[in-house]
């Protein structure tokens, strides 16, 4: 027989209800992720670019070739100089380090710093701690996980887009196996209909991933301006490469072609005879995949607890998801029935669907699982963001107990300044803090100056092992650090533990005297010292300020107290309550989850058509049973009713199994969070969230159930009874 390749395109054609539909849940799948890989790349470039220009630390060293003091004239004319971006001058004042940026230190030492300056001023070896530094506090790291978490999202999209194209081929195959008994009988080969149904997937992946393509476009921009202000950079333009449309019109073509392999080999063992005789049912046996399911559960939970990174978070989340899945089958039977206790009363014949799912729970069960899937994604979610203002709660009301907080670019603050903002009328109590940089386990960090006695007679730490009378003790004598405890768990040291810090000058050992919860990438959150030790990482002062106001002062008086401080003339000071810090950092968090809940949005639209294919598929197999239950009496609307029951039920199941997988997956999520990026807080469970989840649900299922249940309702009897 001839080539069956062009059968695929015609049957596409047949049915453009379907086609379209299971169309765009693909293209939805890869316009979702080619638009996060164009915004990753987009905001990663403006963050390069940025990088380029802000200093991430001094270095170069100017001195007097006698070693003499600098005058206040050449400090102020160095500030002056172009390609001059910050500085510091070292408590002697024999000694002033600068960052260069946008020309080499050489180039700008020979072409202008000597010229301008003279020839008594030495300019001294380049300055690195640590190697390559970031110009934040473990900042990239976290932009990487958020872009992570986006991929995978993303991905999941398009892992619910594969699922419905394999119910989409899976109801084709079911309704042409008369066909294909007939191509069979007429001489066609297993491989040749197998080919016509794989020719089928590609056509429709290849056109869908197009269109995915062009409508990611759009996504791009939109996804790259979120995550623009969520990460407080301007929005840059979107960065096209060939990579990403390659990487997305592929894996989505791919998805198609895999996702059909199945229905394409059972439309190849078809059997002649069987089909055109029209015994055709699809098999509703519960396979063994179970099994695996219950190994990979334990194992995906075990992986995460035993190794809380988020680097290991994908291997641990894809076992847990996939196990979970193949577990949904022999789980299905009995939730079905227990929720049929009550959505049976939604219709007068509402034990009948409940019936259908449990017999047909192989292809219910994995259409469950989809939208299980879709909302333990939205709860673990909502679990994160409740845990995330959970931790900025417990930092804020331990380390930013004060009323303002400013932080000063240039030069640090000479005592005589502080003597005189302390002089302040209203400044009822002030601390000062030095920062600088260092490097703990190959991880950039603030190193953070404290004098004991007036930070801790205002602030305390948040603490995971320690208190403030022997860290006050301990940093007053030298030669101990308070560590962020993700830092320490990184270096694998406790309490009492030497660790090993980098400094301008080598590496210098001190002595863990505590370990406490820190939120993210604040400026002046991170290794904390003493003044004794402020020397040896370079800090030449203090250049924040914690500040407690009198009663009833007015944030504009104090603000201009503080500014009206005479100070050197190349410093910048940013003033903020602490109410207004919160407010930014509470914000910047919110933005973050907006853009995780808009691409879980996406998600739930495809397992929206995919239970709507599910529906569609289950009322074209009971097309003789309407006609009876409609001859028997049964209105047209009773079976618009039993369809929303079937749907609602099914939904309703995938809540209930997705409430101990959104739990699981919050509390690795929120650990790995914890331990790897230095959020504080615990693995909280916001149960009242399952209520908008379970609401959700039901939205899900009455939206999913509207034209199969219009359809069904419209079945004639007379046709219904004579259908094969």
């Amino acid at each position: 027989m001839r080539s069956l390749s062009s059968l695929g395109s015609r049957s596409l054609a047949h049915r453009p209800g379907r086609t379209l539909l299971t169309g765009l849940g693909v293209a939805l799948g890869v316009a979702l992720l080619f638009g996060v890989l164009v915004a990753n790349r987009s905001v990663n470039r403006s963050f390069e670019r940025a990088t380029e220009r802000i200093p991430t630390t001094f270095n170069v060293s100017l001195t007097r070739s006698d070693g003499a003091v600098l005058s206040d004239d050449v400090i102020v004319r160095t500030f002056a100089l172009p390609h001059v971006s910050n500085g510091e001058v070292q408590p002697d004042r024999t000694e002033l380090r600068v960052a260069i940026r946008g020309i080499a230190a050489t180039d700008w030492q020979n072409q202008i710093a000597t010229p301008a300056l003279g020839p008594d001023i030495v300019f001294g070896r380049i300055i690195t701690i640590g190697g390559e530094q970031q110009p934040d506090n473990g900042f990239r790291e976290f932009r990487e996980s958020v872009e992570g978490t986006l991929a995978a999202f993303s991905a999941v999209s398009l892992f619910a887009a594969g699922f419905l194209i394999y119910l989409t081929f899976t109801t084709a195959v079911l309704e042409r196996t008369a066909l294909y008994g007939l191509l069979r009988a007429l001489g066609a080969h297993p491989s040749q209909i197998r080919r016509a149904v794989v020719v089928e997937s590609l056509t429709l992946g290849a056109v869908s991933s197009v269109v995915g393509l062009l409508l990611g476009f759009g996504i791009a921009s939109l996804i790259t301006r979120l995550l623009a202000e969520a990460l407080g950079v301007a929005t840059p333009p979107s960065e096209i490469q060939l990579w990403a449309v390659t990487a997305s019109i592929t894996l989505g073509v791919a998805t198609s072609v895999v996702s059909a392999l199945i229905p394409a080999r059972r439309a190849g063992a078809v059997e002649p005879v069987a089909a055109m005789r029209g015994d055709h049912r699809a098999a509703g046996a519960l396979s063994r995949w179970w099994i695996a399911g219950a190994a990979m559960l334990p194992a995906g939970v075990g992986l995460g607890v035993r190794f809380p990174s988020l680097r290991v978070a994908p291997v641990s989340a894809t076992l847990i998801v996939v196990g979970s899945v193949l577990l949904v089958p022999p789980l299905l039977k009995p939730v079905a029935r227990a929720l049929g206790v009550a959505t049976t009363r939604l219709s007068r014949n509402g034990r009948i669907p409940v019936m259908h799912l449990v017999k047909e729970r192989s292809r219910s069960a994995y259409t469950l699982a989809l939208i299980m899937v879709v909302l333990a994604m939205a709860y673990s979610l909502a679990a994160a963001d409740t845990s995330m203002h959970d931790a900025l709660d417990e930092v804020f009301d331990h380390q930013y107990r004060t009323d303002l907080v400013v932080f000063r670019a240039g030069a640090p603050y000479q005592p005589s300044e502080l003597a005189a903002i302390s002089r302040q009328p209203h400044v009822r109590a002030m601390t000062a803090l030095g920062l600088g940089r260092t490097t703990v386990a190959d991880r950039t960090a603030n190193v953070v100056v404290i004098d004991p006695a007036s930070y801790f007679g205002m602030l305390s730490f948040a603490w995971r092992d320690g208190d403030d009378r022997s860290a006050a003790e301990a940093l007053r004598r030298g030669g101990a650090a308070l560590v962020p405890a993700d830092l320490a768990a990184r270096a694998g040291v406790r309490r009492g533990d030497p660790i090993l810090l980098s400094t301008p000058d080598g590496s210098r050992t001190l002595v863990v005297a505590g370990t406490f919860v820190r939120f993210g990438f604040l400026p002046d959150m991170g290794v904390v010292v003493g003044p004794t030790d402020a020397v040896s990482f370079g800090v030449a002062g203090p250049v924040a300020l914690r500040l407690n106001t009198v009663e009833g002062t007015s944030t504009s008086e104090i603000v201009n107290e503080v500014l009206a401080v005479p100070g050197p003339g190349f410093t910048y000071t940013q003033v903020q309550t602490v109410a207004q810090l919160k407010e930014v950092v509470i914000g910047s968090v919110d933005r973050y989850f907006r853009l995780f809940f808009a691409v879980v949005l996406v998600a739930l639209i495809v397992g929206l058509l995919g239970l709507a294919n599910t529906l569609g598929m289950s009322i074209f197999e009971r097309t003789r049973e309407v006609g009876v239950l409609r001859a028997t009496g049964m209105h047209r609307s009773e079976i618009g009713r039993m369809v929303v029951v079937e749907s609602i039920t099914l939904a309703l199941a995938a809540f209930v199994l997705s409430i101990p997988l959104g739990m699981i997956q919050a509390q690795l999520l929120t650990r790995g969070t914890r331990e790897q990026l230095g959020f504080g807080g615990g693995g909280s469970q916001p149960v009242w969230w399952l209520v908008p989840v379970g609401v959700l649900a039901t939205v899900v299922a009455a939206l999913a159930a509207l034209l199969p249940a219009r359809r069904a309702g419209r079945v004639e009897i007379v046709d219904a009874l004579r259908f094969e």
